[in-house]
């Protein structure tokens, strides 16, 4: 039977009669056991990783950020901008500065934005005001009206300024307003419009002046054309008066006073009279009085009272 089995293993191995060379180069290639899969044995995931020295690993991977999450877990986003240096340049509550941080008027005290320097940007100075800045100047300002410019404002080559003057080579590489000033006349005086006045109307002398129709044409007379009136002769300054009066023998207001005076009073009787001769007469007693009166020719210095028309010039 023991025979029987070594024929067997013989079979078995091929009967291979160099069986234990061909066992030691086949064992050579192979890693010698040691007791790792022995400790690994019967260990729990808590054990494994420990074993494995994978603990801190896990824990970590436990509290890592999700790629698919774009940032949306991040606990604490202030600290987390805090952190990479962001802090200065980005704060909303304060201001955002794009480039250098902001100084000056852009220190953040009041909402601002800072473009490229730390000077230059936009300021929101008031509610629905922005003010423009540049190397800290303010230029300009935007509220609900529009665009106010506090300084030119430049088109290529051409430009406005805050005065409404305008700049530009259509107006020969000038200024607008001295432009208009040389086209109506190289001295800009009156004398040129005068003389294009007389151009278009020949009626006009060459001064247009007032001084031309006064001596071309007569004055409008004026007056108050009255029982007690007046009237005006404007190309001379005469004036004439005149009126009634129901009892004479007193002093009496000319209609209106004359500016120089009056040359005389011209008195005569009316409708009625003494039984002798009845002389009436009148005299100026100022520019804006006379007297006038009836003086019988029977009684030595009798003056009457008789009603009386009365008529002065003078100027």
């Amino acid at each position: 039977a023991a025979l029987d089995t070594l024929n067997e293993l013989a079979a078995a191995l091929g009967n291979d009669p160099n069986f234990a060379t061909t066992m030691l180069n086949a064992l050579g290639g192979k890693q010698p056991l040691d007791n790792t899969l022995t400790n690994l044995s019967g260990k729990d995931v808590a054990g494994l990783l420990a074993y494995l020295c994978l603990g801190e690993t896990i824990n970590r991977a436990a509290d890592a950020l999700q790629k698919s999450q774009n940032g949306a877990d991040i606990p604490d986003k202030p600290r987390f901008v805090q952190n990479i240096g962001l802090k200065e340049t980005l704060n909303p509550t304060k201001r955002v500065s794009i480039g250098n941080i902001g100084t000056g008027v852009f220190d953040g005290s009041t909402p601002c934005i800072n473009i490229g320097d730390s000077d230059s940007g936009f300021i929101g100075s008031a509610d629905g005001v922005l003010d423009i800045y540049c190397n800290g100047a303010k230029v300009g300002y935007i509220n609900g009206n529009g665009l106010h410019m506090l300084t030119d404002i430049h088109f290529d080559n051409a430009r406005m300024t805050t005065n409404g003057d305008i700049f530009s080579s259509v107006w020969g590489d000038n200024w607008l307003s001295i432009w208009i000033t040389n086209q109506l006349n190289t001295r800009g005086t009156i004398d040129w419009i005068n003389s294009e006045l007389a151009i278009r109307d020949n009626n006009i002398n060459t001064r247009a002046t007032i001084d031309y129709v006064n001596q071309t044409f007569a004055r409008k007379n004026t007056g108050s054309i009255q029982d007690w009136g007046w009237i005006l002769d404007d190309s001379t300054g005469f004036i004439m008066q005149w009126g009634t009066l129901g009892n004479s023998n007193g002093t009496y207001n000319f209609p209106r006073a004359f500016p120089v005076g009056c040359f005389a009073v011209f008195v005569t009787n009316t409708n009625a009279q003494g039984t002798q001769v009845d002389n009436a007469f009148g005299y100026p007693v100022s520019n804006s009085q006379f007297f006038a009166a009836t003086k019988s020719s029977a009684i030595a210095n009798m003056v009457n009272n008789f009603p009386v028309a009365w008529f002065a010039i003078g100027r």
